[in-house]
């Protein structure tokens, strides 16, 4: 079954923390401790949320005009993504990009705290505290793990929300990176809605379901 509704619901509502063994990795919801350090498999989630801001209203219905939207899904998708600045950070100019986006608490007050911190930020730590609380219920490795992202977290992803919004013709480095803001929003104009998808199942067989049950 394809359910990328659900996919997006997870990826912005409430988690839960908790594990009933080591093996047992609900805490991390739908993330991966590779995702979280390496950011690997980021793009899916970031075309997912901007094809949910596109697309659908709060409670899934499809909205009327999504390119008239892009504004709106590029602010929902800075707001996930925001991580407070430091106290001893230099005051930016103007012209700088910034990766504290608490001014959208307001318009996208699930997804971004007042102090800045986004949803993917405040996920990750509290997955942290998770599996700092409650060693008995979490694998060695997983408290190695934790241990790495309390260190450098929260600089990376810092350096990963400056980077998504550099233009793609910035002639820097970094500037040829992939993931970017635009091109998030690009893909959920050509991929559309997002799709809830019961499997179809051949008459014989559900006839033989139904009598085994």
């Amino acid at each position: 079954m394809l359910n990328e509704w659900k996919e997006f619901q997870d990826y912005t509502g409430v988690v839960n923390y908790t594990a009933r063994n080591k093996q047992d990795t609900t805490y991390l919801g739908r993330f991966t401790f590779d995702t979280i350090l390496n950011f690997e498999g980021l793009n899916r989630v970031l075309t997912i949320l901007a094809r949910g801001f596109l697309f659908h209203n709060e409670n899934g219905s499809p909205v009327k005009a999504p390119r008239e939207r892009i504004g709106y899904a590029k602010r929902g998708l800075c707001a996930w993504c925001s991580v407070p600045d430091s106290k001893k950070a230099t005051p930016r100019e103007a012209w700088q990009f910034g990766s504290d986006f608490g001014g959208l608490h307001s318009e996208f007050p699930s997804l971004v705290e007042e102090n800045g911190s986004g949803w993917f930020h405040r996920h990750v730590h509290r997955v942290v505290d998770f599996v700092r609380e409650n060693p008995e219920r979490v694998s060695s490795s997983a408290q190695k793990k934790c241990a790495v992202i309390e260190k450098g977290f929260d600089h990376a992803w810092w350096d990963k929300v400056i980077q998504m919004q550099i233009p793609l013709f910035a002639p820097t480095t970094k500037g040829q990176w992939g993931l970017r803001f635009d091109s998030f929003l690009a893909q959920a104009l050509e991929l559309g809605p997002l799709r809830t998808e019961e499997p179809i199942l051949p008459p014989a067989l559900v006839e033989q379901l139904r009598s085994l049950t």
